[in-house]
């Protein structure tokens, strides 16, 4: 919401996740053959041949010609500790059925700052029925965006990322998750907070990898040290941010 059109390959690592053929939710790659989203927008008695990813394009919807690449899934894990009702643990990986090439339109828009968690609970609590004692925003959440709101994420951007530029290096901070309606004041955009949840990534996607038979070696391999490391250094700026 409120935000400015994209250029061809300005964000190359926002995928669309589809189910029947609509967009129900973003998503971003971290490997070859991995997706990072949200748990909520998943629906479990829907069959796998129901999703796909589109990846490398600009629109939820694309026309003929435009750059694009649809790819089958394989499976999803959800985050075991997910809560639909609190929105903890609202994580998952998305496998896809074959590996993507990496390329300028394909690698794993609007620019917000980050609130601290104390601050964001607090704007929740205003005009809630929650009593204050009880959080709203969780240990694993992040939240972006202005105490007069206006810029937002908003509908069908859940499992997007919340990306941050460290030292040039453009690092996945959180997953859209939730908030109350669009760019409203005092109710900034929620996320997960990824690197909370590196171990559980990385643990998951080497025991997939370990379980496929005739595999041969990937970037997912590479991927895990190299996420546990970048994640690593995230948390550390976001804690010394006040943030984590």
């Amino acid at each position: 919401m409120s935000g400015q059109d994209a250029k061809p390959g300005q964000w190359p690592w926002q995928v669309s996740l589809r189910e029947d053929g609509q967009h129900v939710c973003g998503g971003s790659p971290i490997a070859e053959d991995w997706v990072l989203a949200a748990a909520h927008r998943f629906d479990q008695k829907q069959p796998l041949s129901a999703y796909v990813v589109l990846l490398g394009s600009l629109s939820s919807y694309p026309q003929a010609g435009e750059p694009q690449e649809l790819q089958a899934v394989a499976q999803f894990i959800m985050h075991p500790q997910y809560s639909a009702e609190s929105n903890r643990g609202d994580i998952a990986l998305v496998q896809l059925a074959s590996p993507v090439t990496f390329s300028d339109l394909i690698l794993p828009e609007l620019q917000l700052p980050l609130l601290d968690a104390q601050t964001c609970d607090a704007y929740y609590h205003e005009n809630s029925d929650m009593p204050i004692e009880l959080p709203i925003i969780l240990e694993d959440m992040l939240c972006a965006g202005f105490k007069s709101g206006q810029k937002d994420a908003c509908g069908g951007d859940s499992g997007g990322p919340l990306v941050c530029n460290l030292d040039g290096v453009w690092t996945q901070a959180g997953i859209v998750s939730w908030g109350s309606d669009c760019g409203l004041p005092k109710r900034p955009g929620v996320y997960i907070n990824v690197s909370m949840y590196t171990t559980w990534v990385a643990s998951t996607i080497q025991s997939s990898d370990l379980d496929m038979e005739n595999s041969s070696p990937r970037l997912a391999g590479l991927f895990v040290p190299t996420v546990l490391l970048v994640l690593g250094l995230l948390g550390d700026t976001l804690a010394s941010l006040g943030l984590a």
